[in-house]
């Protein structure tokens, strides 16, 4: 990939200063065409540069992406030379006069063997000079350039000519594995947009290895793909992955429940242990208690693949084999000093959530612990509050129904419906509900409980008095 050089004189160029003005005005929609020098090596998506010369302020005023193969018109000076141009689509138009330019003086330092004071417009840097060049324009970006509050600036929010910037790249990264580069033209590939592409790597077995460079980067890989922002980071994270499947330090794992598509992964070893699956499983589904009842209950093929072949393997797990999570649990304890509590660990942002009734203080006690997922901003608190002796009567009476609920409704401990598990654990004066609390007649188990953990977040005394006059609302079909 070229990086092209425009030299912009506004003192004798048609195109004037107040153009370029107008141009970051209208920058969405501005366009604009440029005579080239050394037509015969530009081609379409090469990067151009467009230095201002003559005079003070000179420097990189405007960057981008060429967007037509070099075609030949009229001169643009009127001497009816034989002059080739390209039209040219910008990405970045940095203010001639707001002293935010990569000035001339810095960029002849850097990269001295080329004229940066004038000469030819659309001259052609040498490939280590235009690797050069491209990476010490990023830096001046992140290091200066704002599009989002510099009144100097105008910036597209898009990575249009940064692909195909990082597509020079991943083929240099690649030069010593055989691939292909697709564009919308490539049948099969017309999801790509003009300037993003898509590299194809095959193993030894045919099986493809996809790399998109979009508007953001994505890696598949026998039925696991996964996404990086398009950012400098990211994309050295994208070609650490990519190698590390190349030389099997990972492979893809694939989930599928009756042939259809369950959820994907990764593993760092073969798959060689029914154990391996299970907790592979696991892992994928988290605790999406949808998915993990229906793997219960029908089973699941777990398919590894390497890009070495002979480590590839197909597990399949019979129905069963994968057990339910312990989600909920409701205790009660009559002996003195005891307590009964409500436990939840949130849906798939691994909160938890305890709370329970000390007969010792009075209280009610109420812990929350975030978890990891950057979904939940809440933090770690817990908070103490004593309740009056009908409050508890009547938190003990709900806690009561809810165990006696799922007796009620269940039969024997351990029994299994709907793919749904449950323990009811009996004892001396003691006991305990574990299992799922989503469906009836769990569904006023959680639709309580997730009241209750509501107003002990944001303690409100009134809404608490509120919700235990509720009580009988909330279990009124169940005939106990």
């Amino acid at each position: 990939m070229n990086a092209v050089i425009l030299m912009w004189n506004p003192e004798i160029s048609s195109f004037k200063k107040e153009d370029f003005l107008n141009g970051m005005k209208d920058f969405d929609h501005f366009r604009l065409n440029w005579s080239i020098w050394e037509y015969e090596k530009v081609q379409q998506y090469d990067r151009f540069f467009m230095v201002r010369v003559g005079g003070q302020n000179t420097g990189i005023v405007m960057s981008g992406l060429i967007v037509s193969e070099p075609y030949k018109g009229k001169d643009w000076s009127g001497k009816g030379r034989e002059v080739y141009y390209v039209d040219l689509r910008p990405s970045v138009m940095v203010d001639p006069d707001s002293g935010l330019l990569m000035t001339s003086a810095e960029l002849s330092a850097q990269i001295p063997g080329f004229d940066w004071t004038g000469g030819h417009s659309g001259r052609v840097l040498s490939e280590e000079d235009s690797v050069k060049l491209m990476n010490l324009w990023e830096l001046h970006q992140d290091e200066y350039l704002d599009g989002f509050k510099n009144q100097h600036l105008a910036q597209r929010n898009d990575n249009d000519f940064d692909a195909a910037y990082k597509l020079y790249s991943m083929k240099a990264f690649l030069k010593d594995y055989a691939f292909e580069v697709h564009t919308s033209a490539d049948e099969g590939y017309d999801y790509l947009d003009d300037v993003s592409y898509c590299i194809t790597l095959r193993n030894a077995d045919g099986e493809e290895l996809f790399i998109d460079l979009e508007s953001e980067f994505t890696l598949s890989y026998g039925g696991w793909h996964t996404h990086y922002l398009a950012s400098n980071s990211a994309f050295e994270s994208l070609k650490e992955d990519i190698l590390a499947i190349l030389t099997n330090k990972f492979g893809a794992v694939t989930l599928s429940v009756d042939g259809k598509w369950m959820g994907s992964s990764t593993t760092t070893e073969p798959i060689t242990q029914k154990e391996q699956a299970i907790e592979i499983v696991l892992e994928v589904l988290g605790d999406t208690k949808e998915f993990l009842r229906k793997v219960h209950r029908k089973g699941v093929e777990v398919s590894c693949k390497f890009w070495d072949s002979e480590l590839d393997s197909t597990t399949t797990l019979a129905p069963g084999e994968v057990p339910l999570p312990t989600q909920s649990w409701v205790q009660i304890d009559l002996r003195p000093h005891s307590v009964f509590a409500y436990y939840v660990e949130g849906s798939m942002v691994m909160n938890k959530s305890l709370l329970y009734y000390s007969r010792k203080d009075k209280a009610l006690h109420y812990k929350y612990e975030a978890g990891i997922s950057y979904l939940d901003e809440r933090k770690d608190m817990e908070r103490t509050v004593p309740i009056s002796d009908e409050d508890a009567k009547a938190l003990e009476r709900v806690f009561r129904l809810m165990v006696y609920a799922v007796q009620a409704y269940k039969g024997e401990p351990g029994a299994v419906l709907d793919g749904s598990e449950y323990v009811v654990i009996s004892g001396r004066r003691r006991v305990r509900f574990v299992g799922p609390l989503d469906e009836p007649p769990y569904g006023y188990v959680n639709s309580f409980g997730d009241r209750l953990l509501e107003i002990m977040e944001n303690w409100n005394p009134s809404e608490f008095a509120k919700l235990m006059k509720q009580v009988p609302d909330y279990f009124h079909d169940l005939s106990l």
